[in-house]
């Protein structure tokens, strides 16, 4: 079939690499810096089964057991070592795949989209073709940034990784969109909610993950549901979610999609810089693979 022998030229053309190395050198510091947040708020060490993030939970798969402690404490150092791993791009696949595996394990605790995200990316990166460890980049950076650049790009390989991480970053987006498309969100009752659920628990919360003044929540939780500045913003999130990932796609305007992914990003890490920085950090460094998915180029 015609169609397949171009998806099939398509996936298998040699791309260069200098854009998926700094999306796996970004990714394991995100992951390295997941795993630090979750020390520092003795996510691990405070797991029983049942909990989860200080907090009980139901079973994500009903009628199956939840690992037991001793297994999250050695799945979490585990993710220490293959993150370290990946960075140093140490057996790089190999790291990959544990943490894709760690991930995994973590779903049957407690499901998270943005979980599933690192899992799926991580899967992806278990089979990319060799890329140069970060001691070799390091090396070139004395000769100057363009330099240390050109070296990275002069290594090729089959854009199917590039192709399979910018799909996954367009699915969780739109599918983002998708699950906002409801009345509850649009008129601002979910974030309005949440809003007013941490005012009514501060005093029970183990940390306050926030930049953002404590006044803040207080004025915007005096907002009620409903009002046009809950549904102007909320219906700007769905629309701009929805449509990102096309533009991200075409040449023309990349540069302003990626402009405005960043902003969104920098607005949602506003909120919870702690809990949010590593997903920001990996969404924004997927728009480096689109250049390489698109048929525009």
């Amino acid at each position: 079939m015609p169609w397949a022998d171009t998806a099939a030229r398509f996936l298998t053309a040699q791309e260069a690499m200098g854009g998926l190395w700094l999306f796996r050198t970004l990714f394991a510091l995100s992951c390295l810096v997941k795993c630090g947040v979750e020390t520092l708020r003795r996510y691990p060490a405070a797991y029983r089964p049942g909990t989860w993030l200080h907090y009980s939970v139901g079973l994500t798969w009903p009628g199956r057991r939840q690992p037991a402690r001793s297994l999250v404490l050695a799945g979490h150092t585990l993710r220490w070592l293959a993150a370290a791993g990946l960075l140093c791009g140490t057996w790089p696949r190999l790291c990959a795949a544990v943490l894709a595996l760690v991930f995994l394990a973590e779903t049957r605790i407690y499901f998270r989209f943005h979980v599933n995200y690192f899992l799926l990316l991580a899967a992806i990166l278990a089979i990319a073709p060799p890329l140069p460890t970060l001691a070799d980049t390091v090396a070139h950076l004395p000769q100057g940034t363009d330099a240390t650049w050109s070296y990275l790009q002069g290594f090729h390989g089959s854009r199917l990784c590039l192709v399979l991480i910018a799909l996954t970053t367009s699915a969780l987006y739109m599918g983002s969109a998708w699950r906002k498309l409801n009345r509850v969100f649009l008129d601002g009752t979910v974030v309005w909610s949440t809003l007013d659920y941490t005012l009514a628990q501060q005093h029970q919360r183990h940390y306050f993950d926030a930049w953002y003044p404590r006044a803040l929540p207080r004025f915007l939780t005096a907002v009620p549901p409903g009002h046009a500045l809950w549904r102007l913003t909320m219906g700007a999130v769905l629309i701009w979610e929805a449509v990102l990932p096309l533009l991200l796609l075409f040449p023309q305007t990349r540069e302003a999609a990626v402009t405005g992914g960043v902003v969104m990003h920098l607005g949602f890490v506003f909120l919870s810089p702690l809990t949010l920085l590593p997903f920001a950090v990996v969404t924004t460094a997927a728009y480096l693979a689109f250049p390489a998915a698109s048929p525009w180029g």
